[in-house]
């Protein structure tokens, strides 16, 4: 009956997330202390001690979710106190118990001491687990390197030394701020706001710099595409002089290729450099919260269809120019836009069209940097004021200077131009802008919809491979059994864990992260103190004896000043 009421009550409080610590004594006469084993213990009660989560917990992991984090929880806890947590914090209920039915299997031979793997541990079912009960350090470990193996970029956020092993084998190890000095030692970051209320932050401001950095590789990728394939392919296929042909006075005005002055290129990469330094100001809200992660493979494209999208409308716009003011006598179709241009403009000589078309570069890449910032048009992620204004300032200097050109027009091959063809040149760069941000915003839709489509085929196929764990019918649990081996074998014989291999380099012991000798006799210290303070719990219960009430609510010891965030032991 006893031993009932105390299964009872210990479900009852695992359910209710709340600890229990048994409390017996024995009584002993002073002739009978050398006899101590053959004195029945008396059970007095139950000690119960509650570890909620801190009020900001839930909140925090429900940003982070929004963020599209995937999070999931890593305790030493009953499984219904796991349970009872991710239910507070809102992570889900599927919470994954260290299994002792079901058979190990032993390492593949390969060398070295046999280690063994739980076969739940291995299964796909770890992607959909909302958390993980009754592990181990080493076992906390494990999990953090299956995730690792499955493709999962992965963070481990502790704040003792029980999750010190699991926070070296994530990518990235998170320490609280009331986190010992272990856990602080082999964290790559130390959160210092209250609890998890800064992971949102950090994973936000992690993005943003992150964005920043792309946003520079993008700018100048985009700007060494756009010279590089407009001379390249203008020095092929156009031919100046041909269009320009000699004259009297003149001889030898328009070079047998397209080019501009060294002067005009110089110009161009440091009006675009100089606009570029304002990029760190810039923080894309768009970046920071998407739910799609950044990808080299994103970076590239963005880099390559800026890149030909402006070269190609630099060299129609060349191509236009040179039939507005050559002497071609062939009708073709760019014979219409020309006629155009002409009715309305003045028809340009050679310098002038290398004029107009030093300032269609330097506004077609300063209007790039505000056009590939962020994943979203600029009316809705509008960008930092300092980067708007040393875009549009670098801009109108640009116009101002060809309007005053104060070269020599014989060295350069440049002529100041009229205000009507800065404003068509900008017209023409504006018009470019929107396009190159509704091109910009479909690939990044066509990146998301493929990276969707890859994680639903992977999904289908972890299906395929494995079924995630369900309760075994009558008669069928040696076959799911089987089926785990079959499973967990494949897995181990492609996984470099087993044979021996680590998933990252391990420091050299001069470069090893460790604890020095007074920090661990400091910490040695603390737990004695420890220990101590639950030694006089535990005797002031057994001193009460009989007056010891068997309720749960008598027994209750709140421990206000050791609010952990969800145990301290999450993963994401």
């Amino acid at each position: 009956r006893l031993w009932r009421w105390t299964e009872a009550s210990l479900a009852s409080a695992a359910a209710q997330g709340t600890r229990c610590l048994a409390v017996a004594h024995r009584v002993l006469a002073s002739d009978e202390e050398g006899d101590r084993a053959s004195q029945p213990w008396v059970f007095d009660g139950l000690v119960l001690f509650s570890d909620p989560p801190r009020a900001n917990s839930a909140a925090a992991i429900s940003e982070a979710l929004e963020l599209g984090l995937q999070v999931k929880m890593l305790t030493g806890d009953h499984i219904s106190v796991a349970k009872e947590i991710c239910h507070d914090i809102g992570i889900g209920h599927y919470v994954i118990e260290k299994p002792s039915a079901i058979p190990r299997v032993p390492r593949v031979p390969g060398g070295g001491a046999d280690f063994y793997f739980e076969v739940e541990q291995l299964m796909p079912a770890v992607d959909q687990a909302s958390g993980f009960a009754g592990l181990m350090p080493s076992e906390k470990a494990l999990v953090v390197d299956i995730l690792r193996t499955r493709g999962w970029l992965t963070g481990m956020l502790g704040d003792g030394m029980n999750d010190a092993a699991a926070m070296r084998r994530a990518h990235v190890g998170i320490a609280v701020s009331s986190a010992d000095e272990g856990a602080r030692a082999v964290a790559d970051v130390v959160l210092l706001g209250d609890g998890v209320s800064a992971l949102g932050a950090l994973v936000k401001e992690c993005r943003t710099i992150i964005g920043r950095a792309r946003h520079c590789i993008v700018i100048q990728a985009n700007l060494s595409l756009h010279l590089l394939f407009v001379f390249f392919v203008a020095s092929l296929t156009l031919k100046p002089r041909e269009i320009f042909p000699p004259r009297p006075g003149n001889v030898g005005l328009a070079p047998p290729v397209f080019l501009l002055p060294v002067t005009a290129l110089v110009m161009i990469v440091m009006m675009t450099d100089l606009a570029a330094l304002a990029v760190v100001f810039d923080s894309s809200a768009g970046v920071a919260s998407s739910k799609v992660a950044l990808t080299w493979s994103s970076v590239a494209t963005h880099c390559i269809v800026a890149g030909v999208i402006n070269a190609a409308a630099t060299l129609w716009w060349l191509v236009l120019l040179l039939r507005v003011a050559g002497d071609a006598p062939w009708r073709d179709v760019w014979s219409i836009p020309a006629d155009v241009v002409r009715k309305h403009l003045p028809v340009p000589d050679y310098n002038d069209v290398c004029t107009i078309m030093f300032l269609q570069m330097l506004l077609a890449s300063c209007l790039t940097i505000l056009a590939t910032r962020s994943t979203k048009s600029l009316l809705i992620d509008p960008p930092h004021p300092a980067l708007l204004l040393s875009c549009v300032g670098l801009m109108l200097f640009g116009s101002a200077l060809t309007y005053l050109w104060p070269y020599d027009e014989a060295s350069h091959h440049m002529n100041p131009i009229g205000r009507h063809w800065i404003a068509a040149t900008w017209a023409y760069n504006l018009a470019l802008f929107a396009l190159v941000g509704i091109v910009k915003m479909a690939v990044w839709v066509f990146h998301q919809l493929a990276l969707e489509t890859a994680t639903e085929r992977a999904s289908a196929h972890l299906g395929r491979v494995t079924q995630p764990p369900t309760e075994p019918k009558q008669g069928g649990r040696w076959s799911q059994v089987a089926q785990l081996r079959r499973s967990a074998m494949k897995f181990i014989a492609e996984d470099s864990i087993t044979q021996g291999k680590p998933l990252h380099t391990p420091h050299s012991s001069e470069e090893a992260t460790s604890m020095e000798l007074p920090l661990i006799l400091e910490r040695i210290n603390e737990i004695e103190e420890e220990l101590k303070a639950l030694r006089a719990i535990v005797s002031s219960v057994v001193q009460t004896g009989p007056h010891l009430s068997r309720g749960a609510s008598d027994a209750f010891i709140s421990c206000a000043g050791s609010n952990s965030d969800t145990d301290g032991n999450s993963s994401y």
